[in-house]
């Protein structure tokens, strides 16, 4: 199947700790095209403690790349967007217009520190839902504390916030903890979104297909269409 939509990458060149380059970036546009990415949300890092990439030069950028891939990848599209380093500022920002949204609706990608408490994270999510917004939780799976317990995942999913989980985990590319983790969320249909959250074109090359092979001999191509193209066209059209 093609036409999947990848909600987490960091495919623009020279903004975060993904594509260092232009060339970088038009690799890993034909390894997603490959894969059977057709549309992807380009997610750059933003930290309130680092310097903000201004919205004008990620437009800027953003153009390049789509000018560059026009008549190689005709049929791929891009949308602008970020993943955001919860801070109590973060929810300033978003308003000011200073930080993107997913394809400018109103859904956040939203990431917290490794370790951070369910309690402290519970109540950051919170935020952003009185705030007027969506939040996913990005890669969900990654973190030990929400993971001791399933119902404090379940108990976020209740709030009404989305689960990112990242393909490559699911096939222990990044260690046991991850694909342990990732197993029980998707064994308890905790899962919203599978994205690549690709950072490289070679070790976070965005790619999906072993993934979804592991996937469809367990759930059917139905749960994959859900993860992959339904619920990301509900980000994109705003529901």
């Amino acid at each position: 199947m093609e036409g999947y939509i990848d909600i987490h990458s960091h495919i623009l060149p020279g903004l975060d700790d993904g594509a260092d380059s232009l060339e970088r970036t038009i690799r890993m546009l034909e390894i997603a095209y490959g894969e059977g990415i057709r549309t992807m949300i380009a997610t750059p890092h933003y930290r309130e403690s680092r310097k903000l990439i201004p919205i004008g030069y990620l437009e800027e950028t953003l153009g390049k790349v789509e000018d560059e891939i026009a008549h190689l990848l005709p049929d791929m599209k891009i949308y602008m967007g970020s993943e955001v380093f919860y801070s109590h500022n973060m929810l300033s920002l978003l308003r000011e217009r200073k930080v993107p949204t997913l394809g400018g609706s109103r859904y956040v990608l939203v990431e917290f520190m490794y370790g951070i408490d369910f309690t402290s994270m519970k109540n950051g999510l919170q935020e952003f839902l009185y705030g007027g917004y969506q939040p996913i939780l990005a890669h969900g799976e990654r973190y030990p504390e929400l993971m001791k317990d399933l119902e404090q995942v379940m108990e976020l999913k209740e709030m009404g916030i989305a689960i990112q989980v990242n393909s490559m985990n699911i096939i222990r590319s990044f260690g046991k903890h991850r694909h342990a983790s990732s197993k029980k969320l998707f064994q308890h249909d905790l899962v919203d979104f599978l994205a690549t959250d690709c950072h490289s074109d070679s070790i976070r090359a965005p790619v999906l297909k072993n993934t979804l092979a592991y996937l469809k001999k367990r759930y059917g191509d139905r749960y994959i269409e859900q993860l992959l193209v339904h619920n990301p066209k509900r980000i994109l059209q705003n529901k």
